[in-house]
C-alpha cells in the first residue's frame, strides 16, 4: 500500500514538472494612463517562476480587483506571458444639477471619497453607490419623491463625462405627530423639544413643518436628555414610527416612549486623593444626596472634578464614574474614580499665525508661563484675555506632549489677526451730525505694539474736531497703562439739536491705569480744557451768565477715575459675561467751573443656545455743580439717538428750552436701559463679524434729580444690524416708538460708525 502511494505521489510530481512552464518575459498590451510597474506590482507572478494553465485566473483576479481594467486576457506562448487589457475610460468631468437643499460641497465631497472626480478611474459600482447615498441623504431629509437620474457620455479618448440630474421635489409635510406613554409630562410639553411639528402659524416662515430624520432624531435626544435629567433613569425610546402617506407628501409619526419611575441619588463617593483635598473635591460636586437623579449634573461633576486635579498639574488625569442602581429604593449609587498620573510642567508655550502683532504682545496676556506647573484654568484665561483684545478673529489652543518626556507638554497659541484700526480720508455720513470731512487714523494695534494711536482731523456741520491721543497699555511689567493727548474742538449746540451756543476749546489729557486683577482696573486722568463760549438768545439768563460774549478764555481742571470690571468674552460680539463701569469725575479749584459727575453702566450678555444671546444693559449718570455754582449747561447729559434711546433723534428728548421748544435743554440726571436679542445673520454663510438683534429702549433725561418719573420714560422697539467692516463697526437701526409724547421728534432709522450691540 505505501508503495503504491509512493509511486502515484512520484508520477504527480512527474506530471506537474512536465506542465509547469518557468516564466520568461511578461508583457502588458493596452495600457494607456497605468505605467507597466504599476500593473507588475499587482501580479501574484515575476520572471523566474513557474507558470501553470490555472494561474492566468490568479492574474485575471488580482488585476480586476485593482478597478484599473475592465476587460483583461493572459495568453502564454514558450514561457512569455502577454496579458491584454482595456483600461477602464477616465473621468472628464462631473456635473451634478439640481440640488439646492445639499450643498454642492456636500456632493462634491461624497464623490471625492468614493473616488469619483475629474482624472479618476470610472467606477459603475462607486457611480451606483455614490447615486445611493444621495438618495439616502435625501430621504433623511424628506425627500421621498426626489429622483436621482444619472447619464454617461463615453468619449473616443476613453473618457467619460458624468452628470447626475437632481429633481428635488417637495419634503414630506408632518401630518399628525404623537408621543404615547407619556405620564409624567404632558405630550404638548415633550412635542416642544422636538424641532419639528405639525402646521402651525410659525412654520410658514420656519418650514418646521418638513419632516426630517436627523430633526426627529435630535429631538428624541432632546426628550431623553430631559428625563434623564430630571431622574427618570429607566426611561428609554421604545419605538419611532413614521408612516408615509400613498402619494409621499405626508407622514404620519408615532413615538412609544418608557418613563419608568424616577430615581433619586443615593451614596456619593469620592476618591481619596494626595493630589486634591476632600473639602476641594466636595466643593467641585453639582450632586448630593437626595436629590433628583441627574444625567447633566453628572457629567458636569465630571468636568468639574477633572479640572480642579488638571488646576493642580495633572494634566493626564482621568475621572470616571461607577454607578449602582438600586431598584427597589429607587436610588442611584455613584462612586468617583481618579487616575492622575505624575505632574506635568510647560515646556515651550509657541505663537503662530501673528504676522504683525508682536510676540511680547501676545505673550503678556498668556498667565501659563514655561517651566511652571500645568494649569488648565490659566491656560483657559490666556485664551479669553487674548480675544477680549480684539486683535483677532479667532484664538486656538494646542497642547503636544513632548516627546521622550511623561511630564512635560507644548502649548502653541494660534491666532488669526483682523484689522484693528483704519486710515480714512474722505466724506462719510451721519443721521446724527450730518455730512463729515474725515481725514485720521485709529489704531489700536499700533505697528502690532498693542499701543493705541489715535489721530483724527474731521469737520462737519456742527462739530470741528481735531484730536491726538496714544495710550500705552503695558508701561510698566506690571500692566500699569499711561495714556496722552491733546485736542481742538468747536461745537455749534444749535445744529445738534441742544442749546443755541457755540463752543470753542483746545486742551491735553494725560492718564494713568493700574490692574487690580485679569478683569478689573482703576484709571485715573487729569483733563485741561481752555473755553471759548459764545450764547444764543434761547439760553436762559443764568445759562448766559456761564458764556462771553466777547469770547474771553474760560479754563476748566477735571480729574477723572473709573473702576472697570469686565468678563466679557469677546471685544466687538461678546455672548457671555458682564462689564461694569463706574466713573467719577470733578472741575477741580483753580479752574472757572465746580462740578461733578457720576457714571455707571452695566451689560450683562447670557447665553440662550450656541447662536441667540440676551442682552441687558443700564446706565444712571448725574452731574451737580458745587460750592454755590451751577452745573455748567453744556456739561448737562442729553438722551436720544443710538447711544441711548434708538427711535428718537439724536440729543432731543428731555426739557425744552420755552423760547425754541425744538431744543433740548439737557439735564443733571439721565438714566437708560435696555434688552436685546442677539444672532448671527441667517443665510450668510460666514457671519463672523456680522450680527442682527431686536432691541427694545428706554431711558430719559431730567433737568433736576427730583423731576424724575418713571412715567416720563420714553422707549421704542427695533431692529438694529452691526457689521465690523475695514473702516470700523457699522451699526444701522430701524425703530419704533412704544411710549411717546407730544413735541418728541422721532427718528425711525439710523446709522452710525464705530458703534456694536
Amino acid at each position: 500500500m505505501n508503495i503504491k502511494h509512493s509511486i502515484f505521489f512520484f508520477l504527480l510530481i512527474i506530471s506537474f514538472l512536465t506542465n509547469a512552464i518557468e516564466i520568461k518575459s511578461i508583457q502588458v498590451k493596452g495600457l494607456q494612463s497605468i505605467s507597466l510597474g504599476t500593473v507588475l506590482n499587482y501580479l501574484p507572478l515575476e520572471v523566474g517562476d513557474n507558470y501553470l494553465q490555472e494561474d492566468s485566473k490568479k492574474i485575471i483576479s488580482s488585476l480586476y480587483k485593482t478597478s484599473f481594467f475592465k476587460n483583461i486576457k493572459v495568453e502564454e506562448k514558450q514561457g512569455e506571458i502577454t496579458i491584454i487589457v482595456q483600461e477602464n475610460p477616465k473621468v472628464s468631468s462631473l456635473d451634478i444639477k439640481g440640488n439646492t437643499v445639499i450643498a454642492k460641497e456636500n456632493l462634491d465631497r461624497v464623490a471625492k471619497a468614493l473616488e469619483i472626480s475629474q482624472g479618476s478611474l470610472f467606477s459603475e459600482y462607486k457611480l451606483d453607490k455614490l447615486i445611493q447615498q444621495i438618495e439616502s441623504s435625501y430621504l433623511a431629509q424628506g425627500y421621498y419623491s426626489s429622483e436621482i437620474k444619472k447619464e454617461i457620455n463615453i468619449k473616443s479618448n476613453n473618457t467619460i463625462d458624468i452628470k447626475i440630474n437632481i429633481i428635488e421635489g417637495d419634503a414630506a409635510t408632518i401630518n399628525s405627530i404623537k408621543i404615547l406613554g407619556a405620564h409624567s409630562y404632558s405630550e404638548e410639553a415633550l412635542l416642544k423639544r422636538i424641532p419639528i411639528g405639525t402646521e402651525n402659524l410659525w412654520t410658514y416662515f420656519t418650514e418646521n413643518n418638513k419632516y426630517s430624520k436627523v430633526a426627529l432624531g435630535a429631538g428624541l435626544e432632546r426628550i431623553k436628555s430631559f428625563y434623564d435629567d430630571n431622574g427618570f433613569a429607566d426611561f428609554k425610546i421604545n419605538n419611532t414610527n413614521v408612516s408615509l402617506s400613498a402619494n409621499k407628501k405626508d407622514v404620519d409619526i408615532v413615538i412609544e416612549i418608557f418613563e419608568g419611575e424616577q430615581y433619586t441619588f443615593g451614596e456619593i463617593t469620592l476618591p481619596e486623593s494626595e493630589k486634591v483635598t476632600q473639602t476641594e473635591l466636595e466643593h467641585a460636586l453639582k450632586i448630593k444626596k437626595g436629590e433628583l437623579f441627574n444625567r447633566k449634573k453628572v457629567i458636569e461633576s465630571v468636568k468639574s472634578l477633572k479640572l480642579l486635579v488638571a488646576n493642580k498639574g495633572y494634566y493626564s488625569s482621568n475621572v470616571d464614574t461607577l454607578t449602582n442602581k438600586n431598584s427597589s429604593l429607587k436610588t442611584i449609587d455613584i462612586a468617583f474614580t481618579l487616575n492622575s498620573k505624575k505632574l506635568t510642567y510647560i515646556n515651550r508655550i509657541n505663537i503662530l499665525g501673528n504676522t504683525r502683532t508682536q510676540d511680547s504682545v501676545i505673550r503678556r496676556e498668556i498667565r501659563q508661563l514655561e517651566g511652571s506647573v500645568y494649569s488648565e484654568s490659566k491656560i483657559n484665561q490666556s485664551i479669553l484675555k487674548l480675544k477680549r483684545l480684539g486683535y483677532f478673529a479667532n484664538v486656538e489652543m494646542r497642547k503636544t506632549p513632548v516627546k521622550g518626556s511623561n511630564d512635560l507638554i507644548d502649548l502653541t497659541f494660534i491666532v488669526k489677526e483682523t484689522k484693528t484700526g483704519n486710515f480714512s480720508i474722505g466724506l462719510s455720513e451721519s443721521s446724527n451730525s450730518g455730512t463729515s470731512l474725515n481725514l485720521g487714523i485709529a489704531e489700536r494695534n499700533f505697528l502690532g505694539s498693542g499701543n493705541t494711536l489715535n489721530a483724527n482731523l474731521s469737520q462737519s456741520n456742527a462739530v470741528k474736531n481735531y484730536s491726538f491721543s496714544f495710550t500705552n497699555p503695558f508701561f510698566t511689567k506690571d500692566n500699569h497703562s499711561i495714556s496722552y493727548g491733546a485736542f481742538y474742538k468747536e461745537v455749534d449746540g444749535d445744529k445738534l439739536s441742544v442749546s443755541n451756543y457755540q463752543i470753542d476749546s483746545y486742551g491735553f489729557n494725560l492718564g494713568y491705569g493700574i490692574p487690580l486683577s485679569d478683569e478689573t482696573r482703576i484709571n485715573s486722568s487729569i483733563k485741561y480744557t481752555k473755553f471759548s463760549i459764545t450764547c444764543g438768545a434761547s439760553l436762559t439768563l443764568a445759562e448766559s451768565d456761564q458764556c462771553s460774549t466777547s469770547k474771553s478764555k474760560k479754563d476748566e481742571i477735571l480729574f477723572s477715575s473709573s473702576w472697570n470690571h469686565s468678563t466679557l468674552n469677546d471685544y466687538y460680539f461678546p455672548s457671555r459675561g458682564h462689564k461694569t463701569t463706574l466713573l467719577g469725575s470733578v472741575a477741580l479749584p483753580g479752574g472757572d467751573y465746580k462740578y461733578y459727575k457720576i457714571q455707571t453702566t452695566h451689560k450683562s450678555y447670557y447665553p440662550i443656545d450656541k447662536a441667540i444671546t440676551f442682552n441687558m444693559k443700564g446706565n444712571i449718570s448725574y452731574a451737580k455743580g458745587y460750592s454755590d455754582e451751577e452745573l455748567p449747561f453744556f456739561k448737562r447729559f442729553y438722551a436720544g439717538g443710538n447711544s441711548t434711546v434708538r427711535g428718537f433723534k439724536f440729543n432731543t428728548l428731555g426739557p425744552k428750552y420755552s423760547y425754541d421748544t425744538d431744543k433740548s435743554k439737557g439735564g443733571e440726571l439721565l438714566t437708560t436701559m435696555g434688552i436685546s436679542l442677539i444672532t448671527p445673520v441667517p443665510l450668510v454663510e460666514d457671519s463672523k463679524n456680522m450680527r442682527l438683534s431686536a432691541f427694545i429702549d428706554a431711558g430719559n433725561v431730567y433737568e433736576i434729580s427730583s423731576d424724575f418719573k418713571a412715567d416720563e420714560l420714553r422707549s421704542a422697539i427695533g431692529l438694529g444690524f452691526s457689521w465690523i467692516t475695514p473702516i470700523g463697526p457699522l451699526g444701522f437701526y430701524l425703530s419704533e416708538p412704544l411710549s411717546q409724547k407730544s413735541g418728541d421728534d422721532v427718528k425711525r432709522f439710523e446709522f452710525s460708525l464705530g458703534t456694536t450691540f
